[in-house]
């Protein structure tokens, strides 16, 4: 098993690919710093957060220092680093012992 890392996540609320990761982050059990994206202000667009992901889309997870972006891909990444809990089958839904 993998050590524990530290995670962020910078999300929107209601944005569906922010909450197909926190579904997977949750049923993980893997705790992670929430850090909110305000789309309406247009945060996203920022310099700071740009620097972080520079498509300017949510949402990002940063791992230690490495930023993760596309939530497809941060799905895959945490089922492959983080095998505890509940695992991705083939057509990327949950399956929980």
């Amino acid at each position: 098993m993998n050590e524990q890392s530290k995670l962020v996540l910078y999300h929107a609320p209601h944005s569906t690919c922010s909450q197909k990761v926190r579904l997977v982050l949750h049923e993980k059990g893997l705790p992670f710093e929430d850090i909110r994206i305000d789309l309406s202000k247009k945060e996203q667009l920022r310099s700071e957060y740009l620097a972080i992901n520079p498509n300017g889309v949510v949402p990002t997870l940063v791992d230690d220092g490495t930023p993760i972006i596309e939530s497809s891909v941060i799905c895959e990444y945490l089922d492959e680093k983080y095998h505890a809990g509940c695992h991705l089958d083939h057509c990327s839904r949950l399956s929980c012992p």
